[in-house]
């Protein structure tokens, strides 16, 4: 279940942030990876245009099915944090774009204290994209912060 990256579903369905094409997308993956019901078929199948409150309705209906806890507010954040940071050890390439994410949902969400290193981390990124001095993060440098991101990634996602 952990290559589905559910977070992003929970997200959307448990805050009024995501986009209801990423739930179909997943629904659609779902089905790929042999998890089946009823309500993940009709999900995996709307197409756009897509009614936001039909792809909740159906999402959460199809969470259910699947056995998976729904999540509310910051738990929900939290979850789709962990997919972002998973995804971020498994594919370096994007390691920008999910930090970057990750800065936006710790600034959107009244600083998460479990998200606030990737947003200094996001902080040190950008002051390195004009300068070779940053002030968010001690020791890291242009040639190591992506090691020190993939290090806080792996700290997030197996807490000591």
């Amino acid at each position: 279940m952990n290559n589905l990256q559910v977070g992003k579903v929970l997200w959307f369905c448990g805050t009024d942030d995501g986009r209801a094409s990423d739930c179909v997308e997943w629904a659609e993956r779902a089905l790929i990876e042999g998890l089946d019901s009823h309500n993940l078929r009709i999900l995996a199948g709307l197409e756009a245009p897509l009614n936001h409150f039909e792809v909740r309705e159906y999402a959460e209906k199809a969470l259910k099915d699947l056995q998976i806890e729904l999540r509310h507010g910051e738990p929900a954040v939290i979850l789709y944090a962990k997919d972002l940071a998973a995804e971020i050890i498994s594919s370096p390439e994007k390691l920008r774009k999910n930090l970057n994410q990750l800065f936006i949902l710790c600034h959107s969400n009244d600083y998460i204290s479990e998200l606030y290193d990737f947003y200094l981390l996001e902080c040190a990124y950008t002051d390195f994209d004009y300068s070779d001095v940053q002030w968010y993060w001690k020791g890291a440098t242009k040639e190591n912060i992506d090691s020190i991101v993939l290090e806080e990634c792996r700290k997030f996602l197996n807490p000591s």
